[in-house]
């Protein structure tokens, strides 16, 4: 009775068909597994889960995102973001007579930079900065909008 149960649970366990698992730390990778009659893995196959999105739904960008927010009368945008150093940064209807000051944060709250902006562009070099996240963040008036910029 005890050969019957263990040859039983082999069987099931080690069939010819391809053994599925979902990768337990990945769920994205699915490891496929082939056995002989003998019981020896004869094949193993790492395959990636790729996901679609539905129909008419776009896929999230993940790289060169583009980031907006509004100040007074003008709109900022940052791109890209995340950024291997060099910041884009555009201010759409920006009047010089409202000045906008920029003021770059580390992750502690250290300010590293700071400018007045005499333009409606301005490239911000964070070249020089290790790779993790700072606050960039516009003052005009009393309004104060940040930006979480990720620096790799």
């Amino acid at each position: 009775m005890k050969q019957q149960i263990l040859l039983l649970a082999l069987s099931v366990l080690f069939s010819r068909q391809a053994f599925p698992q979902s990768g337990i730390f990945n769920p994205f990778i699915e490891i496929e597994y082939e056995y002989d009659d003998s019981g020896n893995r004869t094949i193993r196959e790492m395959k990636t889960i790729i996901l679609s999105p539905p129909e008419n739904e776009e896929l999230p960008i993940l790289r060169d995102q583009l980031e907006t927010d509004s100040l007074q009368n003008c709109t900022v945008k940052l791109s890209p973001n995340p950024t291997p150093g060099q910041l884009s940064i555009v201010i759409e209807d920006y009047v010089v007579e409202s000045p906008i000051s920029l003021i770059v944060a580390d992750r502690n709250g250290v300010i590293l930079q700071q400018h007045q902006l005499v333009s409606n562009t301005y490239n911000l070099d964070l070249s020089t900065y290790p790779p993790s996240w700072y606050i960039v963040a516009f003052v005009q008036g009393e309004i104060r909008r940040e930006f979480k910029i990720i620096k790799y």
